[in-house]
């Protein structure tokens, strides 16, 4: 497929139209017309192709209400005729064909329709042919400037009228390019004075030279100088006295170019003529950076001095600031001119390197003096010769190139090198450096579209319905069975001839009455619905035998199964095999299903159905089986292997990987607090996880012949069935993610490289290009998390390339330097394991062995850089091609020994070490942008320089470039990974010298994150509010308290991020990489720590180096300790660490405990017998946990510090005191256990109160009592029960104690008290018991038995749990619990309801459910719409709208029955089913800003002083605790409110958001009660759902403008001081702040 012509563009009053032309497959022609006029677009298809009926197979990406992710327009939009083809394409048919052969289509997409990207592929139907592009989709943008078609970026579509497109591959032979080649029309013509050097040695000459360099693509200038350069050494050696027909054979390839520089070129003439980075693409050491402009060669008398690249850099960087620093100039050519004109004027290098204050390095010193050396002896041998340089022809001039294009964007203008030494070998210790000052981006525009649908690409492959056609046999029932709902496997293997078998696996799930009923499949007699089915079905045409038998779980050992799964007819041979001949499809049950036609024949079809009965699901984990024909003449295997059909996981199986993991149903059977398992019983866990992870375990535990080649042909397999769909409904990066971790342990030496099988280099390379093609397919194929998972993948395997050379080089350099092959020697030893097994071992072996060489012959250095790399003796040894011996050393071939293994590393490298940067930029150098050209050479020029920002800085760039064009890309792909490496190595390198100055690492830190993961939105926001920072803090210079208080609330934010991206890789691969490496017996240490070890070598790490560097430093800056203190009380306690608060909440602690929870949302309950909460997460001071923490005398905290929480760590099961300061730091330290207090650990279920006796021999000094008894107030507490007023609604002037709760009374008690500046929301109230009353209705009868039979076995086990608190107290006996923490029964004890063996969560949810589903009377919607009209509240406009506000009203209703609430009235001996609900219903009051107020500091208890929060959004980001980060915090003197303090300023990443709607509030009878605060226990729903959206507080005038910020903050202080003042008592208020200023109070209730 080929595109010819392309875009035409005009524009008439906002209207454009562009035209594109694709030359098909056959020749016929595609033209498309895409008109655009405002948010219309208009595509005209015609075509010339010959077809029987044409298809268009379509659907776009993108539109107005679409972000991003593939869709197909609505019916308007499809033109007539237009059928939608399963769920991923539509199919319209073109018009018939005119009189001229033309067929066309119209589409149009018009209004929301618009879209921005038409994906399509063509098809015809009547025979059946596609046409697409390459195998992938034709793309056709249909927004913005880029028009034409394209194949989803593996085409590059130039448009006809740009004249300043990229250029492309500089190859010899490429006409079309941009770039000139050595061969174009540069080349110079004869010359009278030289008519013994032809055009045709200068052109061949520059190929070889070209060739050396990697085939590097270049710009026209760069090539030309390059050629003139080749032709000034034939010149130059010419003269000292070289054969033409030496330099022929050089020229021709008959010696090698490498060969000759090492021994003719240097020698002679030294490096100034060379080409640069040889074998490689990079700056090298001087050549391309010196070289002189076209046509200038002839200036000079003599050879060019080596001119080091920093030099011409530094030159280039003073041409760049006198020009005004113009962002993008390239100076580098002019820089080197400059230099060489200054020389040819008889300048000396060391003066030009003094006047630009450049201090070369040692290796430059080293080679410039050489260089001299070599000149000056060239000089005498050409004087004895009688040899006057200066008559050595010069080269002819270069003719002008007939259409020269511009050259590729330059590189950034390299930092000057002071001359204090900066310019050091990379010995010297690691500096910060100059920036590049690389160009401003906007961080936001690297945010990645995520695929629509989770785990699957944007677009569909369209043209993949070509494998849909039915033009096989089997195809027909293929179809049938990809849809079928009791399918759980299929596969199809090719046969012989042509024919194909068809492999079934069917399960129906339990509530199916038959198999049968919902099969595609014919059924086979007596099916069970309980069974699994395993159909064999082919179109052979012979009779075929199935030789079969079954491998149990954890065993490939092939066994013979029960006889009750033998199909009838079943032979038994051998000990441990079966035969099953196939019979007629149809033969047993008649069903003319089976006999299909194709093109009018039937096609008789041969079966077997094998019945696997429920008994035997658990213990066989597949079906084995080889077929031959029925006269024994022919055997059928899988590629060599036997057939392998897997059984689907049991429920059991399924229900428990599906509740291990929150991120998949497919996630690991058990639990991480499992103990370790290992030999068959880590195999069948593995095993059973799902069917990817069946087959890695089996392939890698029973194969008794393994190698690197076939683990790698198993994963390309693997990754080619994620591709066709086969383990749907599994998301893509699951299943990716486990191949990721079955290769990164490969990777990491922990698997077998070699197990009964030796592998030729190039068969091993051609494994290694099918595997990391493949692996390049799915990175192209899909988004967001999986394809962050397939370059990761790329990362454990080397990219390939020609493993032949490993083979055969070996042996070059063995015979170039006489080096025998000889047994019982070092070389010979490794030479024949290159031979037979080339693994990537040979890497570090290879260095090793040139580390031995360069430090002459010292054995030490070998071994050293082996056991860098992890390779021991041992390991040698154990090699199938073991390698016993020492290293042998010749002292007379050292330094050409030298020469060619470092070559050999090359070839080495670029078949083994994909992700090594020389390697891997030579490999994609033809495809590198043009605008990362520069950023490249800079870092493969510097690489090991001892300044870290201006390296971290390119590289990053680089990426940025490359990003844009990698998708999908192998070779990009791979360059990406080595520029990751780098980035990563700088900072690790540089971060621990930088200490506070790291801070300037932290925006190219966080950039090169945020193009590492998949879902990088927020990593984006946080480089975005970085760079807000001011420089002060960028740079890592003195900073301010009020800007270290910015710092830390978005390295606060940054934090989170860094959070998150390791938490998702965790719970993606954590229990995965467990299980795994216990299947695969690896070290326990090493599957412990697999996760954690991904997440250290990621780029996310090296950000958190900066982070720790930097983030004490402004702690100390903005005044902030370690602790925020937010419920301060003196506690003793057993110190206890917990993953989370959530996960805890229901468990009764029978000991005082201390938790450590990693993570805090301030949604949940402390559970009984908690005295402390200790986080390093930071809920917000005012959320409802932070509340009930106070109010339970809680000591609740948040440690910015992870090592004083490290050391509570390490004290866990230990008892500890801990004492809050006024200055709000935390003391503490180890104490004895408190005598009286019940032991049993603090894994017990039994209540706290048992510690109640303690309490008393606690004494202490501080003014606070010490808490022991889980925060239970020693107070009675008692919930009074309303009656139902007999309204459904009142309104304010009706809230009366009994009828409303405190959310209301203290609304209407503000009315008339406030200033008129205050606004109060209007409000109606549904009373306590409209709820209970409302199931009394009879079409409730049903929900109200059931709901009351539930309560009753809550209210029983809370009677039950306080009988055993008070027998505690009592008694030193303790009562167990099981793990639902129900209590055992008591003999005699019994419970009515079926609800008894339910947990307390799963009866509090059927709770809620029932709730939601009662019906409402009809007189409450008639009451509530009149009330809603009197009071001035919209009412819902439609019935559906109608619907929604029910059902949030019935959402408050049920909150009733929160976990949550639960347990905190079971706490204080509160019965929950005493709670009635009243619901407060309001409008939404637009807002800019929320607030919460508490009229006495909490902190503190100071009376005299406003404690305030602030959010962006609604309010529940704050107090519901459902958005992690801090809000804005500030106080104020109640004397001094028009002066608050900011405490911190805001680190959450998100906002609540909700239209225009209402919002009903919970007002219970059970919140506010004396001595206990119930905030948040129930919920408040708004009726449209609210949406989190990403906030950037840095962009907000809250942050940027300080007058604005000081007038909202003092004005938000001032309502909670007239509030307090109006109501006589502290009180705890929630308000927003409109977008026009005004203040609005929405709730307010007496502070506890």
């Amino acid at each position: 497929m080929r595109l010819r012509t392309v875009v035409s563009a005009t524009s008439v009053v906002g209207d454009v139209t562009s035209e594109t032309e694709l030359t098909l497959r056959n020749g016929s022609k595609l033209k498309v017309t895409l008109h655009v006029s405002n948010d219309d677009q208009v595509i005209k298809l015609s075509t010339n192709l010959p077809a029987g009926r044409l298809l268009l197979h379509w659907g776009v990406e993108g539109g107005r209400n679409y972000k991003g992710g593939w869709r197909l327009p609505g019916p308007a939009s499809r033109p007539e005729g237009t059928q939608q083809y399963k769920d991923r394409a539509l199919q319209s048919p073109f018009q018939k064909p005119t009189a001229e052969g033309l067929s066309s289509l119209v589409l149009e997409l018009r209004g929301d329709e618009a879209s921005d990207v038409l994906n399509f592929v063509l098809k015809d139907e009547a025979t059946n042919t596609w046409y697409d592009n390459h195998g992938t989709n034709f793309k056709l943008p249909l927004r913005g400037s880029g028009s034409g078609v394209n194949g989803g970026g593996d085409l590059n579509v130039k448009s006809s009228s740009s004249s300043s497109s990229s250029s492309s591959s500089s190859s010899p032979s490429s006409s079309s390019s941009s770039s000139t080649s050595p061969t174009s029309s540069t080349s110079p013509t004869s010359s009278p004075s030289a008519p013994s050097v032809s055009k045709d040695l200068y052109d061949g000459y520059a190929w070889v030279r070209w060739c050396y360099q990697g085939r590097p693509n270049r710009s026209e200038a760069a090539a030309a100088a390059d050629y003139d350069l080749g032709a000034l050494e034939i010149r130059e050696l010419i003269a000292r006295g070289r054969k033409l027909d030496e330099l022929r054979h050089v020229a021709e390839g008959k010696v090698k170019y490498g060969d000759f520089i090492r021994d003719v070129v240097r020698p002679l003439i030294g490096d100034g003529t060379l080409p640069h980075g040889g074998g490689g693409v990079g700056t090298g050491t001087g050549g391309s950076l010196a070289a002189p402009a076209a046509g200038e060669i002839g200036r000079h008398d003599g050879p060019l001095p080596y001119i080091p690249d920093d030099l011409v850099a530094v030159q280039a960087y003073v041409l760049w600031e006198r020009a005004g620093k113009p962002h993008g100039a390239d100076f580098g050519h002019q820089a080197s001119r400059q230099i060489i004109d200054q020389i040819q004027s008889g300048a000396n290098l060391e003066v030009i390197m003094r006047e630009l204050n450049y201090t070369p390095k040692e290796v430059d010193r080293q080679k410039i003096k050489k260089d001299e050396m070599t000149r000056a002896a060239a000089a005498v041998a050409a004087a004895k010769r009688g040899v006057v340089e200066s008559t050595a022809p010069p080269p002819p001039p270069h003719p002008q190139s007939p259409s020269p294009s511009p050259p590729p964007p330059p590189p950034p203008p390299p930092a000057v090198k002071p001359s204090s030494g900066n310019a050091s070998p990379p010995s010297q210790p690691a500096a910060i450096g100059k920036s590049l000052d690389t160009p401003h981006r906007n961080p936001l525009d690297l945010v990645k579209q995520q695929p629509k649908s989770e785990g699957h690409s944007t677009a569909p492959l369209l043209s993949a319905g070509k494998s849909d056609a039915l033009v096989k046999p089997l195809d027909y029932l293929v179809h049938r069975v990809a849809v079928d709902p009791t399918t759980k496997w299929r596969r199809v293997y090719p046969l012989a001839g042509k024919a194909e078998l068809l492999v079934v696996v069917r399960q129906s799930s339990p509530s199916s009455s038959s198999s049968s009923s919902s099969s595609s499949l014919p059924a086979s007699t007596h099916e069970s619905s309980s069974s699994i089915y395993m159909d064999l079905i082919t179109d052979n045409a012979s009779p075929l035998v199935l030789h079969w038998g079954v491998n149990k779980i954890g065993s490939g050992e092939w066994v013979r199964p029960e006889d009750a799964i033998w199909p009838s007819g079943t032979d038994v041979v051998g000990q441990a095999s079966l035969e099953t001949k196939f019979r007629k499809c149809g033969e047993e049950d008649k069903d003319e299903t089976c006999d299909l036609e194709v093109g009018g024949a039937k096609v008789p079809l041969q079966r077997i159905t094998i019945a696997v009965p429920p008994k035997d699901h658990d213990q066989i984990s597949c079906l084995t089986f080889v077929l031959r024909s029925d006269d024994g003449t022919m055997w059928y295997k899988d590629a060599n292997n036997n057939f392998k059909i897997p059984l689907p996981l049991s429920s059991d199986d399924a229900s428990s990987a599906s509740s291990s993991s929150p991120s998949s149903s497919h996630a690991v059977k058990g639990s991480s607090s499992k103990k370790p398992v290992n030999g068959t019983e880590a195999v069948r866990e593995a095993s059973a996880l799902d069917d990817i992870s069946r087959q890695i375990v089996d392939v890698e535990v029973n194969s008794s012949q393994w190698t690197l080649m076939h683990r790698y042909n198993r994963a390309a397999d693997l990754l080619s069935e994620i591709l066709n769909g086969y383990y749907e409904p599994m998301p893509s990066e699951d299943a990716i993610s486990r191949i990721f971790v079955w290769l990164r342990y490969s990777a990491t030496r922990h698997l077998t490289w070699q197990r009964n099988y030796n592998t030729q280099p190039r068969i091993l390379s051609a494994a290694q290009d099918r595997l990391t093609n493949t692996a390049a397919r799915v990175h192209g194929r899909y988004g967001g998390e999986a394809q962050e998972w397939a370059r990761a993948l790329l990362s454990t395997v080397g990219r390939g390339g020609d493993g032949q050379r490993i083979r055969d080089d070996i042996l070059h350099i063995m015979h170039r330097n006489k080096i025998p092959e000889k047994k019982g020697t070092w070389m010979e030893q490794w030479h024949q394991k290159l031979h037979n097994n080339t693994t990537p071992d040979d890497v570090p072996i290879c260095e090793a062995y040139l580390s031995f060489l360069e430090a002459n012959g010292d054995r030490q250095r070998y071994w050293r850089v082996l056991a860098d790399n992890g390779i021991s003796r041992e390991r040698l040894e154990g090699y199938d091609r073991s390698i016993t011996e020492e290293p042998e050393f010749w002292p007379e071939k050292k330094d050409a020994l030298i020469s060619e293994f470092r070559q050999y590393l090359g070839v080495l490298k670029a078949v083994h070490s994909g992700a090594d940067l020389q390697a891997a930029a030579a490999a994609a150098s033809a495809r590198v942008p043009a605008a990362a050209r520069g950023f490249l050479g800079y870092v493969l020029g510097h690489m090991g320089d001892s300044q870290t920002l201006p390296m971290m800085e390119a590289a990053v760039e680089a990426r940025t470039e490359i990003g844009k064009a990698m998708v999908g890309d192998r070779e990009l792909l791979y360059l990406d990974l080595a520029l990751e490496g780098q980035v990563r190595q700088a900072a690790e390198r540089g971060v621990a010298a930088a200490g506070f100055g790291a801070a300037a690492f932290m925006k190219p830190l966080l950039q090169n994150l945020a193009l590492s993961v998949g879902k990088n939105e927020e990593i984006c926001y946080c480089l975005k509010a970085w760079e807000g920072l001011p420089m002060a803090v960028r740079a890592g210079g003195h900073v301010s308290k009020e800007d270290a208080l910015l710092a830390v609330a978005v390295v606060n934010r940054i934090r989170r991020a860094l959070s998150e991206v390791s938490d998702t890789t965790v719970s993606r691969i954590g229990k995965i990489g467990l299980l795994y490496g216990q299947a695969f017996g690896v070290p326990h240490w090493a599957s412990q720590l697999f996760a954690e070890e991904v997440v250290r070598g990621s780029a996310a790490f090296a950000v958190s180096l900066a982070v720790s560097a930097v983030e004490p430093v402004l702690r100390n800056a903005a005044a902030l300790g370690a602790w925020q203190v937010i419920s301060p009380v003196a506690v003793t306690g057993i110190v206890d660490v917990v993953s989370g608060l959530d996960v805890v909440q229901e468990k009764v602690y029978e000991q005082p405990t201390v938790l450590i929870s990693e993570h805090v949302t301030g949604e949940e309950e402390v559970p009984e017998g908690v005295v402390a909460v200790l986080t390093p997460d930071a809920p917000d001071v005012l959320s409802h946990l932070s509340v009930r923490a106070r109010n339970m005398k809680v000591f609740f905290a948040t440690c910015h510090d992870l090592d004083p929480l490290n050391a509570i760590k390490a004290v866990k099961g230990r008892w500890a005191r801990f004492t809050p300061s006024a200055s709000g730091a935390v003391s503490w330290k180890e104490v004895e256990e408190p005598r009286g207090v019940v032991g049993g650990g603090s894994n017990g279920n039994s209540s706290s109160s048992a510690t109640a006796t303690a309490t008393a021999a606690l004494a202490t000094s501080s003014s606070s009592a010490v808490v022991l008894n889980g925060g239970r107030p020693p107070m009675d507490l008692k919930i009074t029960i309303p009656p139902w007023s007999g309204k459904w609604v009142v309104n304010m002037t009706e809230y009366r104690d009994g009828i409303v709760g405190a959310k209301s009374k203290n609304l209407a008690r503000l009315r008339g008290q406030l200033p008129k500046w205050v606004g109060l929301p209007s409000s109606i109230t549904l009373p306590f018991g409209c709820c209970e009353e409302a199931l009394k209705m009879a079409e409730n009868q049903k929900i109200r038995d059931e709901l009351s039979e539930l309560v009753k076995t809550l209210v029983a086990r809370n009677e039950q749990h306080y009988n055993n608190t008070h027998n505690r107290n009592h008694t030193t006996t303790t009562t167990t619990t099981n793990n639902n923490n129900q209590p055992q029964q008591q003999q005699g004890q019994s419970t009515s309801s079926a609800s008894s063996s339910m947990s307390v969560s799963k009866i509090l949810a059927r709770c809620r459910e029932l709730i939601m589903e009662m019906a409402i009377p009809s007189d409450l919607r008639h009451s509530l719409e009149a009330g809603m009209k009197l009071a001035g509240i919209p009412v819902p406009e439609t019935e559906d709208r109608w619907l929604a506000a029910v059902k949030a009203l019935k959402g408050v209703w049920a909150s009733k029955y929160n976990d949550r609430a639960y347990y905190s009235l079971r706490k204080v001996g509160l019965n929950f089913d005493d709670v009635r609900m009243a619901v407060l219903v309001q409008r939404i009051v637009k807002a800019q800003y929320a607030f919460v107020i508490h009229t006495k500091n909490p902190s503190t208890n100071d009376d005299g002083e406003v404690f305030c929060e602030l959010v962006k959004g609604l309010g529940e980001s704050l107090v519901s605790g459902m958005v992690p980060g801090s809000a804005v915090a500030f106080r104020a003197r109640k004397n001094k409110l028009a002066a608050p303090e900011v405490l911190c300023y805001a680190s959450k990443s998100d906002g609540m958001f909700v239209r225009d709607t209402l919002i009903f509030r919970s007002d219970s009878n059970g919140e506010d009660l004396d001595g206990y605060a119930g905030a948040g226990l129930y919920d408040s729903i708004t009726m449209d759902p609210s949406e989190l959206r990403k906030v950037d507080y840095m962009e907000d005038p809250i942050v940027r403008d300080a007058g604005f910020r000081q007038q909202i903050l003092s004005r938000v202080c001032q309502v909670g001081y007239d509030i307090e003042k109006s109501l006589g008592v502290a009180q705890d208020i929630e308000g927003v702040v409109g977008p026009d200023g005004s203040i609005t109070v929405v709730q307010t209730r007496p502070q506890v």
